[in-house]
């Protein structure tokens, strides 16, 4: 492994910077900001890179620079939230003979929030077995990649309004407590998307034209399945009927208790499953289209 600074000299030099954000004391970074300089720990010549599974960082995580190695806190399991202010980008690392090129935060078991403002494509497995995270933030983010948030059984909404493409193989596979999903241009093209998303009854899709659904499973253990008690698609008014006839999506809404609404409609039950009038964390209004 390289690094621009070794690992405990970089802690040791940010206890000034923690101090000032967080009060934490020199020996303790418990709460504190722990900032890693762009390209830490970054291989080469194929080398395996073990993760840097430091059990001692804990609290909030600020990661500044460009790059984000793949399984660089995985196992970290006392961070609570990480946010992240630059445009970043995962790399790939070689463990056990194997390139891994995500799973940066996989394990990391505390986990409530994820904030990535201007991260246009997060990275495979990047909070895969997260299973406190309740809180994400992605509102530039273009795609889903695979298992991005496989077992983050705490997750119950996911707001993308970015995504522009794939939602990749088993990208919430396994969230148990999802509840609802908006997302803006996806790409359903992939399989087991929602496996086993056994409290998702709510999709809001804002494509201007229908999107793919490559195959049914993609809903498989979900409400949205056959013989599950029921979810509702929203989509814009006036592509209700081409989503009832096109390939997939004309199965899924065949399944008894399934429904499909409009965007544009009014929720007048008070315990609508979702707000359709959404907004980002600075309060501007998501567009509906």
């Amino acid at each position: 492994m390289s690094s621009n600074t070794p690992l405990t000299d970089s802690i040791n030099n940010l206890t000034t910077y923690a101090n000032s954000v967080t009060g934490a004391s020199d020996t303790n970074l418990s709460d504190a900001v722990a900032t890693l300089a762009s390209g830490y720990g970054q291989g080469s010549g194929g080398v395996d890179i073990n993760a840097l599974n430091d059990k001692t960082i804990s609290g909030h995580v600020v990661v500044t620079g460009t790059s984000l190695r793949a399984l660089l806190f995985a196992g970290c399991d006392l961070i609570t939230s990480v946010s992240c202010p630059n445009a970043i980008n995962g790399y790939g690392v070689r463990q056990g003979g194997t390139n891994r090129n995500g799973s940066q935060f996989e394990d990391c078991t505390s986990l409530q929030s994820a904030e990535f403002p201007v991260m246009t494509n997060p990275t495979d497995s990047m909070f895969m077995r997260c299973a406190a995270l309740t809180h994400v933030y992605f509102p530039v983010a273009t795609s889903v990649p695979t298992l991005l948030f496989n077992l983050c059984t705490s997750l119950e909404t996911v707001v993308m309004p970015s995504v522009d493409g794939m939602v990749y193989t088993s990208a919430f596979q396994d969230c148990t407590d999802l509840k609802s999903v908006d997302l803006y241009k996806p790409n359903f093209g992939r399989t087991l998307i929602f496996n086993r998303c056994s409290s998702l009854d709510t999709l809001v899709v804002r494509n201007t034209s229908a999107s793919a659904l490559g195959n049914v499973n993609v809903f498989d253990g979900t409400p949205f399945a056959s013989g599950g008690t029921g979810g509702t698609l929203y989509v814009p008014s006036d592509l209700i009927s081409t989503y009832q006839s096109k390939a997939n999506w004309s199965t899924i809404l065949g399944y008894t208790n399934n429904q499909i609404k409009s965007i544009e409609s009014t929720h007048t039950d008070p315990n609508a499953p979702i707000d359709l009038t959404l907004y980002y964390a600075d309060g501007t209004a998501i567009a509906s289209s």
